[in-house]
């Protein structure tokens, strides 16, 4: 979703993805960032290599021991909320 974009339009359209997903639209979305799209999301699914291998609440993924290590560096996501806030489902 955001390959090319500066870190200002990123952030922008992020903004712009919750409030669209507040005002009560739902959205999918596919995003490379992991970290960013859990952020903005109430689950998510994570592919490796185009399958499924992790699903649940996007604060339970961020908190995940492997998700973390494969998808977000190691870190644990600080600016995530808890799983009942931001959009629905993204992959």
């Amino acid at each position: 979703m955001q390959a090319g974009l500066s870190p200002r339009a990123a952030e922008e359209l992020f903004g712009t993805i919750l409030a669209l997903n507040q005002s009560g639209v739902a959205i999918l979305m596919v995003e490379q960032n992991a970290l960013e799209a859990l952020s903005v999301s109430m689950r998510a699914y994570v592919l490796v290599q185009g399958r499924p291998e992790r699903e649940g609440g996007a604060a339970d993924l961020a908190a995940d021991p492997t998700v973390r290590d494969l998808f977000l560096g190691g870190k644990a996501a600080p600016m995530l909320k808890s799983s009942d806030e931001g959009m629905g489902d993204v992959i």
